[in-house]
């Protein structure tokens, strides 16, 4: 179905906060979406499809992960409310996908075919620099995450990852952080525990400090 008056002007705050585009434009884009809503476990993408939509999520949360020839999975990254889902990488190689991409919880987006969507920012300078933007900021995210597992340790980037989503790291099954995190769920707890001790230690010790000075 369309997208309500409500959802368009979603649309449009999330996409201006990236690079500055016209309402009106942003009016005309919003018909090329719809509603879309995932339940939990829900597929928004399968492994060996071809990736044809873009999604913005307006509530919840998707995984993308691939899957070996065990059929382990290992997560890639998490979207959640604000954030763009859709593996651009299966997006613009246009073959069978490589990813997998499974709503965390029951989810609501809206979305538009991503040829229409690439076809839309060809004929505005607005549009184009808004894409290269988005290109730019996934790549970004790409070489941090690169970089995360090189130069920190699993619990930095544990610690990384409930900074950046401090809300939902008790909503996401841990198995799901682990495989993100690129660890055992045995030690991600061995983690969880080992920050709650030095947390409680360090409230420990300003309790003390401060009973000392008073």
């Amino acid at each position: 179905m369309p997208i309500t008056e409500k959802d368009s002007e979603y649309l449009f705050s999330c996409l201006n906060s990236i690079s500055r585009i016209p309402k009106k434009d942003c009016k005309e884009l919003s018909l090329l979406f719809s509603e879309k809503y995932l339940l939990d476990k829900e597929y928004f993408l399968l492994a060996g499809e071809r990736a044809k939509y873009v999604g913005l999520i307006i509530s919840g949360g998707v995984r993308e992960f691939f899957l070996n020839e065990k059929g382990d999975e290992f997560n890639k990254s998490f979207s959640f409310q604000n954030e763009m889902t859709g593996s651009y990488f299966d997006l613009l190689n246009q073959k069978e996908s490589i990813a997998n991409i499974q709503a965390l919880m029951d989810t609501k987006l809206i979305i538009a075919p991503f040829d229409e969507i690439l076809q839309f920012f060809d004929n505005n300078y607005h549009w184009q620099r808004l894409a290269r933007v988005i290109a730019e900021n996934l790549f970004l995210k790409k070489a941090q995450r690169e970089y995360d597992f090189i130069a920190l340790s699993a619990e930095e980037r544990y610690r990384k990852f409930l900074k950046e989503y401090p809300s939902m790291a008790n909503k996401i099954p841990q198995y799901h952080i682990a495989s993100y995190l690129g660890i055992t769920s045995v030690a991600l707890s061995r983690i969880k525990k080992r920050i709650e001790i030095k947390s409680s230690t360090q409230i420990s010790n300003e309790f003390i400090n401060k009973s000392i000075n008073h």
